[in-house]
Parts: structure tokens; C-alpha cells; sequence
């Protein structure tokens, strides 16, 4: 069931964080020139958790390259917090702003050769860039490419970079409406094409037969699998019931209460039902881990790498609590059942 559960936690997961990624946040905004009065009014409505404004600066060259790219300027700090909903390993832009030897970090996209550690734009004089490069394709952002987005905090004033936006990326806060707040966006920008949404992502992909048929059989084990525990820990009560019967019946013969006998059961399934609950916990730890490493679900949650395996410890408690509470109503029923026969009977059939 834990095995079952993660696979289907990291598949959902894996959709949620695939379509932040293509989209660039829970919703973009692009198309043209967007005002800086729009940004304003569209960082003001209610919902919005943080807003970054993409500047197409024009074309750049760094010194020393051989092409001509697509600059892109952007408040590190806002882009950052747009991506916080993403686990680290997914945030495209987590090192923008940072500094690497006194040099700001840029992150570009799209280049058909590597660019060099240390470059600075063609002409100015203003200190050097680390420029990193993330990832063959260009960033969500990046509408041409080759493109490189610079921290605007340290981008070059003396290198004539121009300033209009050109993408809006918005951040949902929780428990926002959100079919409302995109209906306020295109109030204020005026098109839906140029709207793009994260969940409409996610429903798409989950639309697909591959990924709809792996959580449907995802579920389904996970439901099969608890069922098959309770089965199993009923098999092992029914197959030493006619024993068990017969000792509790002399037990009681010589004075035992039903208290007492419902413990005696109790300590007959007790550290079975520990052991089955520790080996559980270990290997629907395990299994996911090994399953992870040799099949690739990039393909099943529309990305380019694979997702992080996600252990949800809800689940794995509730799934302890149901075992070990079917254990204990298991241990009861035992006792009441064999309580109810004529412990003479019982006897008489011991002596036969």
C-alpha cells in the first residue's frame, strides 16, 4: 500500500511540478508589451502570493562569444518566490542573483555552445557575469533563444539594455479561487491567448491513457493491498482457531476472565502484527526507491527530467492505524467468539 501510494504521490506530484515548469508559475501572462500599470494592477489583486516581471531587454553579446542573444532582466528575489512552490531541484532560477567570486549569476538557455565562466556584455564596463547554463532547452521565460535572464539589480546599466515587459509570472496564494483570479487577469490584460494556466496543464497530462491508466492502477493496488492485509491477518487467526478455542476454554475453566483471555490473544497477534507493520514501513520505503531508479516516469508526467519520489506520512499513518486497529478488533472478535462457546463442549471435544 506505501509502495502503491508513493508511486502515485510522486506521479501527481511530478504532473504539478511538470506544468509550473512549462507554464512558469500557477499562470503566466505574455504576448507584447505589457504596462508597467498592468503589472501594478495585477500585483494588487487578491490571491495573487507573489508576482515577477520578465524585461525583454533586446539582443546582447557577452565578450568573447560567437552569438547573439536574447537578454532578459527580472527582479531576482520576485522570481524566486513565484518558483517556491517548486521543490528545490526544480527551480529553474534558484542561483539568479547569487554571486560566484565576486561575479553575479545569470542563467541563460538555448545556446548552441557553452558559454564561458566568466563573461561580461560587449561594451560595458560593468563587472563580470557567471553565466550558467541550465538547461538545453530555454527557460519557460525565454521566448527567444538563445536567451540569458540577468538579476535586474545587476544588470549593466552602460550596456543601453532596454525595458519592457514581456511576461508576467503569478504565484497563486493558498486557498485562492482560481478560476476567478484568471478571470480578473484577463479583465486586466484582455485576451485568454495569451493567458496560460498550470492547471490546465496538469489536466491535460492527466487526460492521457498512459498517466489516467497508472493512477487507476495505482488506486486499485493500493485498495487491493490493504483488503489482502486484513485477509491475511484473518487466515492467520481462522487457521489456529479450533487450538486456540481449546486453550482459552481451559484457561477459563481454571478461572480466567475474558479480559484475560482477550490479552493472551492479544500477545498471540501482537508481534505479528509489529513485524508485518515494521517489514511494511521498510520495504514500501524501499520498493519505491528501487522502482524509481530503473524506470523512468518522465514520460508519464510530461517532463524532461524524471520526479523526486514523494513518501506521503499521512498515508503511512493512516495505513499503520487501519492495520493495527484491524489487529485489535481482530483480537476482540477472537476472544468474544471463543467466549461464547460452552467451554465443556470445547473439553469434551479436546478429550475426544
Amino acid at each position: 500500500s506505501i509502495f502503491a501510494a508513493s508511486i502515485l504521490e510522486t506521479q501527481q506530484t511530478g504532473i504539478r511540478d511538470a506544468a509550473i515548469n512549462t507554464v512558469g508559475a500557477d499562470i503566466s501572462v505574455s504576448g507584447g508589451a505589457i504596462p508597467d500599470a498592468t503589472v501594478k494592477r495585477l500585483r494588487a489583486l487578491p490571491g495573487v502570493a507573489a508576482l515577477a516581471a520578465i524585461n525583454s531587454a533586446g539582443g546582447g553579446d557577452l565578450a568573447g562569444q560567437n552569438q547573439t542573444m536574447a537578454v532578459y532582466t527580472v527582479n531576482a528575489r520576485d522570481l524566486q518566490a513565484v518558483e517556491s512552490v517548486l521543490p528545490a531541484n526544480r527551480q529553474l532560477f534558484r542561483s539568479l542573483g547569487t554571486t560566484r567570486d565576486g561575479r553575479s549569476v545569470a542563467v541563460g538557455g538555448g545556446f548552441s555552445e557553452h558559454l564561458r565562466p566568466v563573461s561580461r556584455f560587449a561594451g560595458s564596463k560593468a563587472p563580470a557575469i557567471a553565466s550558467v547554463r541550465v538547461t538545453s532547452s530555454p527557460p519557460n521565460c525565454i521566448v527567444d533563444a538563445p536567451g540569458l535572464v540577468v538579476d535586474s539589480a545587476a544588470a549593466p546599466k552602460d550596456s543601453g539594455l532596454a525595458h519592457q515587459i514581456s511576461t508576467v509570472l503569478i504565484r497563486f496564494a493558498t486557498g485562492t479561487d482560481q478560476v476567478v483570479l484568471q478571470q480578473r487577469i484577463v479583465a486586466l490584460t484582455g485576451t485568454t491567448e495569451t493567458v496560460r494556466v498550470a492547471d490546465a496543464q496538469v489536466r491535460t497530462l492527466t487526460a492521457a491513457p498512459l498517466v489516467a491508466g497508472l493512477e487507476a492502477i495505482t488506486l486499485a493496488a493500493v485498495v487491493l493491498s490493504l483488503v489482502l492485509c486484513v485477509l491475511a491477518l484473518m487466515l492467520a487467526l481462522v487457521m489456529g482457531n479450533r487450538e486456540r478455542g481449546q486453550v482459552l476454554a481451559r484457561l477459563r475453566a481454571l478461572g480466567f476472565s475474558r479480559r484475560q483471555a482477550t490479552g493472551l490473544v492479544g500477545w498471540e497477534i501482537g508481534p505479528m502484527t509489529a513485524l508485518g507493520i515494521v517489514a511494511g514501513i521498510v520495504t514500501g520505503i524501499a520498493l519505491p526507491t528501487l522502482f524509481l531508479s530503473v524506470v523512468d516516469l518522465s514520460t508519464f508526467i510530461g517532463a524532461e527530467q524524471p520526479p523526486a519520489l514523494i513518501l506521503d506520512p499521512v498515508f503511512m499513518g493512516i495505513a499503520v492505524v487501519a492495520f493495527a486497529a484491524t489487529a485489535v478488533v481482530a483480537v476482540v472478535a477472537t476472544s468474544a467468539l471463543s467466549a461464547r462457546r460452552n467451554r465443556f463442549e470445547i473439553l469434551r471435544e479436546a478429550g475426544d
